[in-house]
């Protein structure tokens, strides 16, 4: 089948729901579908035709990112973490409201759904597309395929997977005018789709609510993230410990925030070494690391492949959980997948990641709300002596997560597309 792929963020660095599509685009591939794939472009050359493991990608300019990562590395050359934020601040706020002020998702203002469904339609003229698969967030990609399929052909088969929620996000906004309308836009989107691919959290979310209606299209499963991970070849920071922790990925003040674990993590009495691989700013996190400079390490920008062979060079890898209770941080497959011992510091009672995580027998998890930080500490380094030599195979990974693993995921997602020949 020829299949037309709609995802932001796939370039110029994968994003999480970027790497969470790639095996789903490999098992296509390999399963003889020819894909083309349309995404947004953080560079701005427009529009830009390249070529990514066999997969032919056209990228459409996204002059909000383009923009706003100018600015910010103009502003790189203070030294100062708040000189820098309120300067940039400042230097945004005309392209904010320029792209994002009336944008349906946050950042994705610059991401033209007009220009992309010319795109996508000049695509179809000369690949006569049997098939759209989109993935979320952002959404912008499920409305670009929206678009697409009235203008072409109503006819044409959609499958939609959606990683996050969109009218029933916690993140977005709260005002009541605002959530009509992304339901608005979902209910569209849910009509059109043939077939609803969703997380197993958001399935469960879906059949409680308005969606229930969908039920007949949902299929659900985990993320295809779960591999093993062979990066000898790579070259991983070094850090000169015995004991490494290892933190990579982003932080959110309110969905993810680091303070506790941090907080839990700087107060053992042992010998470690905490590598934090993260972009995030906040005054409380920055004062955290710049008093334990001896223990923290932070590192800004690190390739993907650095991040990962850092990450497999780790003795401790170090998680923390979202606040949002539907919503299960990809990476804690990719964690496992390393067969490394994990610490999660989970936020809520309902954590989902702890639905996978428990299954896991390498693991502590944190209880951020239950307010024993002196029993926390405890814990922490008993745990840490106690595991940071240790290491599980792969298959051995497998035997606590059957069925999880990325074949066994992406099979099933095959097996849909294969209804649809």
């Amino acid at each position: 089948m020829n299949i037309l792929i709609i995802v932001g963020n796939f370039l110029p660095d994968p994003s999480s729901v970027a790497n969470c599509t790639k095996p789903f685009l490999s098992a296509l591939m390999q399963h003889g579908h020819t894909i083309k794939l349309v995404t947004n472009d953080w560079s701005c050359k427009k529009p830009c035709v390249s070529e990514i493991d066999g997969v032919s990608i056209q990228s459409m300019p996204d002059r909000f990112v383009y923009y706003s990562n100018k600015i910010n590395n103009y502003f790189n050359k203070y030294k100062s973490i708040y000189v820098k934020k309120i300067l940039r601040k400042i230097a945004r706020t005309p392209i904010e409201l320029r792209y994002n002020f009336c944008s349906r998702e946050k950042n994705m203002g610059g991401w033209s759904i007009h220009q992309s469904v010319k795109q996508c339609q000049a695509l179809h003229r000369k690949a006569r597309f049997d098939l759209i698969i989109t993935f979320s967030q952002p959404f912008t990609a499920h409305l670009i395929a929206y678009r697409f399929k009235k203008k072409v052909d109503k006819d044409i088969l959609w499958i939609m997977y959606e990683f996050d929620p969109y009218a029933f996000s916690k993140t977005s906004s709260n005002l009541f005018l605002s959530f009509l309308k992304r339901r608005h836009q979902e209910e569209h989107v849910f009509r059109s789709a043939d077939k609803i691919c969703l997380t197993p959290e958001l399935e469960q979310l879906y059949k409680k609510n308005i969606y229930q209606k969908y039920l007949n299209k949902f299929e659900s499963f985990p993320y295809a993230f779960l591999k093993p991970f062979k990066l000898e070849q790579k070259n991983p920071i070094k850090i000169d410990t015995e004991c490494l922790l290892v933190y990579a990925g982003g932080f959110y003040e309110k969905i993810r925030n680091p303070l506790y674990a941090l907080l839990m993590i700087t107060a053992l009495d042992i010998d470690f070494k905490f590598l934090i691989l993260t972009s995030y700013m906040e005054k409380e996190f920055d004062n955290i690391v710049a008093s334990n400079k001896e223990r923290i390490i932070l590192k800004e920008k690190v390739s993907q492949e650095v991040a990962l062979a850092t990450m497999k060079n780790a003795n401790i890898l170090i998680s923390v959980g979202n606040t949002i209770d539907m919503q299960v941080p990809a990476k804690i497959f990719e964690y496992i997948g390393m067969g490394k011992p994990i610490i999660h510091f989970s936020k809520i009672p309902n954590d989902p990641a702890n639905t996978y995580l428990s299954l896991y027998p390498m693991v502590l998890i944190i209880n951020e709300y239950e307010n024993r930080e002196e029993t926390h500490k405890d814990m922490i380094r008993d745990f840490i002596q106690k595991y940071k030599n240790s290491q599980m195979d792969y298959e051995e990974v497998l035997t606590f997560l059957s069925g999880m693993d990325e074949k066994s995921v992406t099979d099933k997602f095959l097996s849909i597309v294969d209804d649809f020949k």
